[in-house]
């Protein structure tokens, strides 16, 4: 009987895998999931949309010259074709195309107005890096503070100022001109 359970074991043995951790399951993110490839990606989407949106905007203006519409099919072939072209895994929207041929703005930069204070900011930015450096990091207070005796009695003041009230900021007691706590929270994103 020990016979019998030496040799049971020793086949168990035998049968183990050489590798063991041929079978461990490996952490990490997937293979090809890279920051990079992220960016190439949106990089693509945005080339691919502008490709799409000049092509959609040509066949219009061609079509209205022979006072015929675009046949219903031609976005949906185009968007299809221009997908496959630039390996594009994101769909892209008929209304999205349709929008920005529009407001002939076939290739936005960004989502919205930049900020007067931009290139103040990075003054602001090597400031607070020295800071740092010396272990005396600003408060809230102390960088909005700065921020506006930076820019107080300047051309950028006003400009700050237009810019506020063309976008309605602040309340009653709300002074134009100087920035405040929402800018703080803006500018550390």
């Amino acid at each position: 009987s020990r016979a019998t359970n030496t040799s049971s074991i020793t086949s168990s043995l035998s049968t183990a895998p050489t590798n063991p951790s041929s079978n461990r399951h490996q952490g990490g993110c997937p293979k090809g999931s890279t920051n990079e490839k992220k960016r190439l990606g949106i990089g693509n989407y945005n080339t691919c949309l502008k490709a799409i949106c000049d092509n959609y905007a040509y066949k219009i203006f061609a079509m209205r010259s022979q006072n015929r519409p675009v046949y219903n099919k031609f976005l949906d072939n185009l968007i299809e074709n221009k997908n496959t072209e630039f390996i594009i895994e994101t769909e892209i929207s008929k209304q999205t195309v349709r929008n920005q041929v529009l407001q002939k703005n076939h290739n936005p930069r960004h989502p919205g107005t930049c900020s007067p204070l931009e290139d103040t900011e990075k003054a602001l930015v090597i400031i607070c890096i020295q800071m740092g450096t010396i272990h005396q990091p600003l408060a809230v207070k102390e960088g909005i503070g700065l921020m506006n005796s930076l820019i107080d009695g300047t051309r950028l003041q006003k400009t700050v100022s237009k810019f506020q009230s063309a976008r309605q900021v602040g309340n009653d007691l709300f002074n134009p001109g100087e920035i405040g706590k929402g800018w703080w929270q803006g500018f550390l994103k």
